[in-house]
C-alpha cells in the first residue's frame, strides 16, 4: 500500500487515518499527532518531531519495505506533505494581518526599483530581465503550496536560479550568496506576493528541516527580502541614488 501511495485505486485517507491512528496509540504520546502539531508549542523542536515521527513510520514498515533509501526519502516526503496539506486549513492563518497590508502597499509604491537601485555595481547590467518571468511564478507557487516542505524547495529552487543566472554573468566566485538579494528584493517587489507573512510564518512553524540546514538557504533570503521591503525609506536606497531622485519616484506612484 505506501508502494502505491500515488496510485489513484488505493485510499490515501484511509492509509493517512490508519497511520495516525497507529501513532496515536504510543503511549509515549501525550498528544495524538493532530493535536500536537496543531498546538505546536514553541519549546518544541518541530524538525526533532518530524524526525521521530518518520523513525515511527520507518519502524512500521522496515520489515516489509525493502526498497532504496531514496524511494524510502521519497515516501517519507509524501507521507509528510499529504499529512501538512490534509491539516492545512486548520493551521494555515485565516486573517490578513496588518504586516501584510502594509508590505503590499511598499511593494505597489517602490514598484519602480530595479537591482541598480539597490547595488551600484548592477547600474548597467539588465540581463535579470530574463529569470523574471519564472521568478514571479515562483512566489506565487510559494504562496499556493499547502505544504510547508514543498514551500521551502519552491524558495530554493528560485534562490538557485537567480543564483545561476549571476553566476553565468558574472563568472564563478566573482560574488557571494548577499549578491543575490538585490535581484531577489526586485523580483519579489515586481511579483507583489500577497499574505507573504503568513505563508513565510507558516512554513518556518512547520519547518521539517533543521533551521541551520542547507534545505532552508532559499526560505532565509526570502525572510530577510520580506523584512527588507517592510522598511523600505530612502534609507535603503541612500548611497545608490539622492534623496531628490528618490521622492521624485515616490511622488510618481
Amino acid at each position: 500500500n505506501y508502494k502505491l501511495l500515488d496510485n489513484k485505486l488505493i485510499d490515501k485517507e484511509k492509509i493517512f487515518n490508519y497511520i495516525i491512528n497507529k501513532l496515536n496509540k504510543n503511549s509515549l504520546r501525550k498528544k495524538t499527532i493532530e493535536e500536537k502539531i496543531i498546538a505546536k508549542q514553541e519549546s518544541e523542536d518541530i524538525h526533532n518531531f518530524f524526525k521521530n515521527f518518520f523513525g515511527e513510520i520507518n519502524e512500521n514498515i522496515s520489515k516489509n519495505y525493502k526498497e532504496s533509501i531514496n524511494e524510502l526519502i521519497d515516501l517519507k516526503e509524501k507521507m509528510y506533505d499529504f499529512i501538512m496539506e490534509s491539516l492545512y486549513e486548520k493551521l494555515y492563518p485565516k486573517v490578513t494581518t496588518e504586516a501584510e497590508n502594509r508590505i503590499f502597499e511598499k511593494m505597489c509604491l517602490h514598484s519602480w526599483v530595479e537591482p541598480k537601485h539597490l547595488d551600484k555595481k548592477y547600474e548597467n547590467k539588465t540581463f535579470y530581465q530574463s529569470f523574471l518571468p519564472d521568478a514571479k511564478k515562483y512566489f506565487h507557487l510559494f504562496i499556493k503550496e499547502k505544504s510547508p516542505r514543498k514551500k521551502i524547495e519552491v524558495m530554493n529552487q528560485l534562490y538557485n536560479l537567480i543564483y545561476k543566472a549571476i553566476e553565468f554573468n558574472e563568472g564563478k566566485g566573482q560574488f557571494g550568496a548577499d549578491d543575490v538579494i538585490p535581484f531577489l528584493t526586485f523580483c519579489f517587489i515586481k511579483a507583489r506576493p500577497y499574505r507573504m507573512e503568513s505563508s513565510i510564518k507558516y512554513a518556518l512553524l512547520y519547518n521539517p528541516y533543521s533551521k541551520s540546514s542547507k534545505e532552508t538557504q532559499g526560505l532565509t533570503q526570502l525572510i530577510m527580502v520580506n523584512e527588507f521591503v517592510n522598511n523600505l525609506s530612502f534609507a535603503s536606497f541612500e548611497g545608490n541614488m539622492t534623496k531628490e531622485e528618490y521622492e521624485e519616484k515616490i511622488e510618481l506612484k
